[in-house]
């Protein structure tokens, strides 16, 4: 299982959880296998087969820029992905 969560820390330091944002799921030959998008509480999932992916953040809620594309290995024990937009103004 892919995890993610998504969160932007605000320049008061203050983390909040950022529902809407979709994401492109990309396996390791450039194919798009899934599109998930964020829930209320930011996380987001979806069942994959074992092997290496690409996480690349397509649109948010409209407040918040897109993260950087994170590289993702599916496995037994798979940790949770986190993308933390920081806003420094």
């Amino acid at each position: 299982t892919l995890s993610l969560y998504k969160q932007t820390q605000w320049a008061t330091g203050v983390t909040s959880s950022e529902a809407g944002a979709t994401f492109q799921i990309i396996d390791g030959v450039g194919a798009v296998v899934a599109l998930i998008t964020t829930n209320a509480a930011g996380n987001a999932s979806v069942n994959l087969p074992y092997g290496n992916y690409t996480i690349h953040q397509i649109s948010g809620p409209g407040y918040t820029l897109n993260a950087p594309d994170q590289a993702y290995t599916v496995g037994a024990s798979s940790p949770t992905a986190t993308f933390t937009l920081i806003w420094l103004n």
